[in-house]
């Protein structure tokens, strides 16, 4: 509903009034209470009017805002939210992190994690320790797994025993230390690849360019798949590549 200034102020200046006044008989309970009762119960009514009394002067001000006033606090707030994206950016070149990987191109690139000096957990939010990275799905555990980082030396552990995770296409079974634009696949289908700011030394074998494709084909390769990379498949094969790397992520943790 719309609230007009006038009837805004009106109401002000009934508040301003009651702040003035006595506490009412309809106060349930008022009528033969003591002086300490009644004093806290018009300490209480205070506190709530000039609660509203606030509020309505907010209100008031955002009527009487000029269109040039809304643009410039608009523009404001928009100047500060892209200010927190560089300055996160920022950090993002400077700090180990992991970016995600995804089927389509355009929702790959889109999801980073920094990963900050010590213990960072990687796991589901309802786990006993919140963890630093959250992750949800029935392949994942509470604490699925453990980026330790010490300096510029980013180590990656099981969690608990039992959680898949893959390194490379590797299942990882204890201690390993990253390498630039290492692939991580958490549970069935949580994929990301490592980035170090500042030793860009990447494991043997590792394209320039990492994507999706790639990634589930060295998943499918360590799993004993022909993928074709030599370029010795018929057509007929390569199709029927292209359905098992469809179909892998639902079977990765078999």
């Amino acid at each position: 509903a719309v609230v007009s200034t006038q009837s805004t102020g009106e109401e002000n200046e009934k508040l301003k009034k009651a702040l003035g006044g006595e506490v009412p008989a309809a106060v349930p309970g008022a009528v033969g209470m003591t002086p300490e009762e009644a004093a806290a119960i018009r300490k209480q009514m205070e506190e709530e009017i000039r609660a509203q009394l606030e509020a309505n002067a907010s209100a008031m001000a955002a009527m009487l805002m000029s269109g040039e006033d809304r643009t410039a606090i608009a523009q404001q707030q928009f100047n500060e939210e892209q200010l927190k994206l560089l300055e996160k950016e920022k950090e993002k070149d400077n700090t180990p992190h992991i970016t995600n990987l995804n089927e389509d191109n355009a929702l790959s690139g889109v999801i980073h994690q920094l990963i900050q000096p010590g213990e960072n957990i990687v796991g589901r939010k309802d786990g006993d320790t919140v963890p630093a990275i959250c992750l949800s799905g029935l392949s994942i555990q509470k604490s699925h797994a453990i980026f330790a980082r010490d300096g510029e030396t980013v180590i990656l552990r099981p969690g608990v025993v039992g959680a898949k995770t893959k390194v490379n296409g590797q299942t990882l079974n204890g201690d390993r230390t990253l390498m630039h634009q290492d692939r991580i696949l958490f549970g069935s289908n949580h994929m990301y690849v490592y980035y170090d700011p500042v030793n860009k030394e990447t494991a043997e074998g590792s394209p320039e360019q990492i994507d999706w494709e790639f990634a589930q084909k060295e998943i499918a390769q360590a799993k004993g798949f022909q993928t074709g990379a030599d370029g010795q498949l018929s057509k007929e094969q390569q199709l029927a590549q292209e359905q098992v790397l469809e179909l892998l992520p639902m079977v990765s943790e078999s």
